[in-house]
Parts: C-alpha cells; sequence; structure tokens
C-alpha cells in the first residue's frame, strides 16, 4: 500500500510481519514467547505505532493498576443479561433477569455519575426479557430480541423499541426478520447491525440482520459465519469477526451490498481462547488471543485493507471468552493509545506504542460474574453493574454499580 513505510526507523524490539497486498516486509528484532493475541487497527493507528515507536517511551515503569470505586445503589436489584447504553449524559440499564432467567424484567434506570444518583425510566412497551441486544443511536437507546418470560415458553423474541432520554417517551418499531438472542449488536451510518449469538434455528447462525433507521425496514445477508463482534469500518461499511467450520474469519460488509469481502482467515488449528473487536469510528481493532500460537496485530485501514501485523507481548483477556460464548462476553474500547477490553477474568490494556499488554483483577472484581457483559465507557472510567456471585448465589448488597478509572 502507497505511503506505507518499509521498516522502523529506530529500531524493533521484537519481531513485526508487515502485510500489504501482495508482499510481506519482515522486521527483525529479539523475539519473547507471548500469551497470544491478536489485534487489527487501521491506518491511522498504523502511522500511531510507528511514530511512537520513536519516542522515549519508558518501558520499566509499571503502569499503575486501575482503581475502582463503587456507585451509588440502584432502584433494583442486580441482574444478568440486562444491557448497557452510555448516552453521553449517563448510563441507562433495562431489562435482564435476577435469580431466574425465566422470569426477566421490563424495567430500567437512568445512572447520572455526576450527581451519583439513580433515575427510573418509564415503563417500555415491550415485553419483560433478557440476554436481548442495545444500541445508541445518539439520540434513542433501540432495543431487539430476547429471551422471553417462561410462560411464553421462554422463547427468542423478534421485537424491538426505541426510547428517548430527552422525552423520556418509548416508540415500537419494525419486528426483526427472525427471533434473536445474545446478539452482536452495532449502531453505524443510520443502520443496526446484529449478528445472531443464540438464533432459534441454525439455519439463522450464519446471517447478519440489517436495520435501516431511515426505511424502517429490515434486511438479512447470508455471511455464512457465527458473529462474535461487529465494528464500523469507514464511512459505509462493517467489519465483523466470526466462525466457520473452525476457521475464524474478519469479513467486510459494505452497506447495501449483497455479499461480503475476507480480509483475513485463520485456520482451523488457530483455535482461540478470547476475542475483542474495537474501533473509534474509523480505526478498527481486534484482538484475538490463540490457544497455542503467538500473538500478532493485524491492521486494517478504513478501505477494508489489511496493512500491517505485530506481535504483542504480556497478559491479556480478551472480551469474548471462547469456551463460554455467547454468554461469556465482556465488553472492549479503544481509549486513547490502548485496547481496553474488561471480562469476568478482569481488565486487560494493550499498549499500541510498545505492543505490551497488561491484564489485573481488582479487588472489587473479585467474586462478580457475568455483570461485565453490560460495561459501558463514560469517558476516563468504565461503568459495571450488575452480575452474580461466581459460586452462583445473588451478590451481597451489590445494588451499586462500580466505576473503574483508566
Amino acid at each position: 500500500m502507497a505511503g506505507l513505510p518499509r521498516r522502523l526507523s529506530c529500531g524493533a524490539r521484537r519481531n513485526f510481519r508487515v502485510s500489504e497486498r501482495g508482499r510481506t516486509v519482515a522486521m527483525t528484532g529479539p523475539m519473547t514467547q507471548v500469551r497470544p493475541s491478536v489485534h487489527l487497527i487501521t491506518a491511522s493507528l498504523f502511522a500511531l505505532l510507528l511514530n511512537a515507536s520513536c519516542a522515549q517511551v519508558p518501558t520499566d515503569q509499571e503502569p499503575p493498576p486501575p482503581s475502582a470505586a463503587h456507585t451509588s445503589p440502584s432502584p433494583f436489584p442486580p441482574r444478568m443479561g440486562h444491557t448497557s447504553i452510555a448516552t453521553g449524559n449517563g448510563v441507562i440499564i433495562w431489562g435482564g433477569h435476577e435469580e431466574d432467567q425465566s422470569r426477566p424484567e421490563a424495567s430500567g434506570a437512568l445512572y447520572d455519575p455526576a450527581q451519583d444518583s439513580w433515575t427510573p425510566i418509564p415503563q417500555s412497551p415491550l415485553a419483560p426479557r433478557t440476554r436481548h441486544s442495545a444500541v445508541w443511536t445518539g439520540k434513542e437507546m433501540i432495543i431487539w430480541g430476547g429471551s422471553g418470560e417462561e410462560k411464553d415458553g421462554g422463547r427468542f423474541l423478534r421485537d424491538g423499541a426505541a426510547y428517548d432520554p430527552a422525552t423520556q417517551e418509548w416508540r415500537k418499531i419494525r419486528n426483526a426478520p427472525f427471533p434473536i438472542s445474545s446478539a452482536s449488536a452495532l449502531y453505524h451510518s443510520r443502520h443496526i447491525f446484529m449478528g445472531p449469538g443464540s438464533p432459534t434455528s441454525r439455519d439463522d447462525l450464519g446471517k447478519l440482520a440489517v436495520y435501516s433507521l431511515l426505511r424502517d425496514s429490515w434486511e438479512t445477508i447470508d455471511i455464512g459465519l457465527r458473529v462474535y463482534g461487529i465494528a464500523p469500518l469507514g464511512e459505509s461499511s462493517i467489519a465483523v469477526v466470526g466462525e466457520s467450520e473452525g476457521r475464524t474469519e474478519v469479513l467486510e460488509y459494505r452497506i447495501g451490498a449483497r455479499g461480503v469481502r475476507e480480509i483475513i482467515s485463520r485456520g482451523a488449528a488457530d483455535q482461540m481462547s478470547s476475542i475483542t473487536l474495537v474501533a473509534d469510528g474509523s480505526d478498527v481493532v481486534l484482538v484475538l488471543v490463540p490457544e497455542s500460537s503467538s500473538s500478532e496485530v493485524h491492521v486494517i485501514d478504513p478501505d477494508g485493507n489489511l496493512v500491517k501485523e505485530s506481535d504483542v507481548s504480556g497478559d491479556l483477556h480478551g472480551q469474548v471468552d471462547m469456551v463460554q460464548y455467547p454468554l461469556g462476553r465482556g465488553e472492549g474500547w479503544l481509549h486513547g493509545e490502548s485496547v481496553v477490553s474488561i471480562s469476568d477474568r478482569g481488565l486487560s490494556r494493550v499498549d499500541l506504542r510498545t505492543m505490551e499488554s497488561r491484564s489485573w483483577q481488582p479487588k472489587e472484581f473479585r467474586g462478580r460474574c457475568g455483570g461485565f457483559s453490560a460495561s459501558s465507557l463514560m469517558n476516563d472510567d468504565i461503568f459495571v453493574w450488575g452480575g452474580r456471585s461466581c459460586e452462583g448465589s445473588a451478590l451481597d448488597a451489590e445494588t451499586a454499580g462500580l466505576v473503574v478509572s483508566l
């Protein structure tokens, strides 16, 4: 790809493989055997990595561990299977279940970090549900799917609704093309993309459901992957990571197209233990943690071109635990010059300047399972609420959330 440097001008600390269309350039240095992980980044991140490599970055200084503090108590007991949506002014918690998954909730509340206070939101027109999906459009929280009540057979749902915090009003929207639960969901370019984690039919497992807010209509794209994550790629495309017949693949889907284009394909021998997919609007970072091979970084530009690969050292836990998927899912973000992921296994950070990763298990995390699947990033803080004791019982008095400072 034109304009990409062929080598690091001030020396690489470890091996890098810079991949461009049609050629691979090897950059050598002392190699360290590490626990596997893989990342995808785009052109601006690629420039950041190269420029920062020449800066005096102290690598012998241990970064301080993240700190966590409790919020004020929420208006309802802890839940699992709920959603957590950052609105810019706070975080909306909605739905989920307490002790019994067959008895989900249909209520929610807004947490205001400035006031450390909770405000219940109006009742929705939707039936109670858990393990649904939610996105923020910049104006509305939109909820779809999930698993319903026992009296309804606990069936997967396909209806949805939008909530506007400014007017405190709900509105129903068109049903999804098939029932869906535990789905990966993304809002991008006036569209919502949903990849089923637990569809009703195996025939729907490899499909991507795409909703247009402008047309209030759905279409279904057969991508042939069990979807683990979705991220925006440029202005009118998305990157989808998933698995097909044991292979881990990254595909590009362009809005309005009838098919997909392969960006990365890893063999069935490269089994993954966890995955993180994050983006900041144009730059995309995919973190794959293989079970038995070395860690790598793959750079993808906004046009969907693979432009770089490199290695990463250090301990790392991705946001999606492949052993527990679709239930063992956390969250991940691009934060400054780092990739941050959070899950039941703890908090991980990959420094994109040094390609080194660190993981922590703050004492406030210990014993809490399940709440990390609905974490939200608020500026420099991660908001965590809900979950259960890792021994299976309800959390002791954990109606409060956690604010983890990065």
